[in-house]
């Protein structure tokens, strides 16, 4: 049933977490708990990408689909990540990435390497070649090593150092109590170096839910030139939400589906603007 207008356009006056995505019907249940995940084996989650722009049903839509999937190395100090996220724009332009990150097997599950690519489709789904972007990246020293597209380019990191793909590794692997505490420097996107950043244990919420009857264990991710995060995993440590401004990371079977769906809309139909003519 639809939310009637004059709550739609109300602005959100809470902060957003899993029990106001149920409220405001955005959320209806989490995938049902894996008794044999571990964070240390091999794993593929899928997440949906809803976007809020501070009102309680007006402009939030699914904008995107992540899927990242972990492989375990040769040896145990090291494992592969490989992401698939894509992004849907007004009218129906769709941007893809696609990125392998080799890993270390630490606490913030460090990138040492990886490749890393950025393509767009306009409305009728063909590729535009003149806006990919390729980067290949390593790192040594404490220097982070990249090619973008043919372009060289080195920074120094100054100290431990991940990736925000990686935190969705790393986190679930942190105990949860007041000893996970970390700090590190992120590379938001696998590019631009963020300084002095903090994940900490925050809470562990076991009410607030009408229909959804799952603890759940948070982390909160703080620090310079990037907007907060917090995490939420269930009691086998399965990252089940990220947050971050207005952007959620819904884990989700049906993400796939529910992205399909979305494109449609923008590709003429109730979104484009050749029905509002």
């Amino acid at each position: 049933m639809p939310m009637p207008a004059e709550i739609a356009q109300q602005k959100m006056k809470k902060p957003m977490s899993p029990s106001i995505l149920e409220e405001i019907g955005a959320l209806n249940e989490f995938p049902k708990l894996q008794a044999n995940f571990d964070p240390d084996k091999n794993w593929s989650h899928l997440y949906r990408i809803w976007l809020n722009h501070g009102f309680w049903g007006q402009l939030n839509l699914d904008a995107g689909v992540l899927r990242i999937e972990r492989k375990t190395g040769k040896s145990d100090d090291q494992f592969t990540l490989k992401i698939v996220q894509k992004a849907v724009n007004w009218e129906g332009i769709i941007n893809t990435v696609h990125a392998q990150i080799e890993c270390s097997n630490d606490s913030i599950s460090s990138p040492m390497s990886w490749t890393y690519t950025s393509r767009f489709t306009d409305i009728k789904g063909n590729d535009v070649p003149e806006l990919t972007v390729s980067h290949t990246v390593s790192i040594d020293n404490q220097t982070v090593n990249m090619d973008i597209n043919g372009t060289r380019k080195s920074i120094r990191t100054g100290g431990a150092v991940t990736g925000d793909w990686c935190l969705f590794d790393a986190v679930q692997r942190l105990p949860f109590d007041k000893s996970a505490f970390t700090k590190f420097a992120v590379l938001e996107g696998l590019t631009a170096l963020k300084d002095k950043q903090r994940l900490f244990y925050r809470e562990k919420q076991i009410d607030g839910f009408k229909k959804i009857s799952l603890p759940l264990y948070s982390f909160f991710q703080l620090g310079e030139g990037v907007l907060p995060y917090e995490y939420w995993l269930d009691k086998n440590h399965r990252l089940l939400m990220a947050i971050s401004g207005d952007r959620l990371y819904i884990m989700d079977e049906r993400a796939e589906e529910t992205f399909a769906k979305e494109v449609k809309k923008h590709r003429g139909g109730e979104y484009s603007w050749q029905n509002k003519l």
